[in-house]
């Protein structure tokens, strides 16, 4: 388990109830939690970049920090058998989308050089995370 899952999944079991199954309530967490960056990077949700609109990306103040995108999906099945194996497809799709749809055009654009793409598939209080 990486630094990202752990600090997600001791904040997730704590604060997330199980009836937050909704994109945009992911997303407003999450902003709240990758806001609490704001010395070290420009956080930005909902923007267009490349060809499409990312759902959240830290923009580093400095070159010595990497830019981030992250990219949520949400599974919203009622009785969703096999959460662990859906979480991860969604999560795949998460990646796969911010690559297709190029979302780090901004930070390159911006001469970031080092750049970290998260996707991220939530259903209930659990969730999984792949890093490209």
């Amino acid at each position: 388990m990486g630094q990202l899952d752990e600090l997600l999944h001791k904040i997730i079991k704590c604060s997330v109830s199980f009836y937050d199954i909704h994109e945009s309530f992911y997303h407003g967490w999450m902003l709240a939690l990758t806001s609490m960056f704001y010395d070290t990077h420009y956080v930005r949700s909902n923007r267009e970049s490349g060809k499409g609109r990312y759902d959240i990306m830290m923009e580093p103040k400095s070159a010595r920090f990497p830019g981030i995108i992250l990219e949520f999906k949400v599974l919203t099945e009622n009785r969703a058998k096999e959460v662990e194996e859906k979480l991860h497809q969604l999560a795949e799709s998460a990646l796969q989308q911010i690559n297709e749809c190029d979302y780090e055009a901004e930070l390159r654009d911006r001469d970031c050089r080092s750049i970290i793409k998260y996707g991220i598939g939530f259903y209930k209080k659990e969730f999984s995370i792949v890093k490209g």
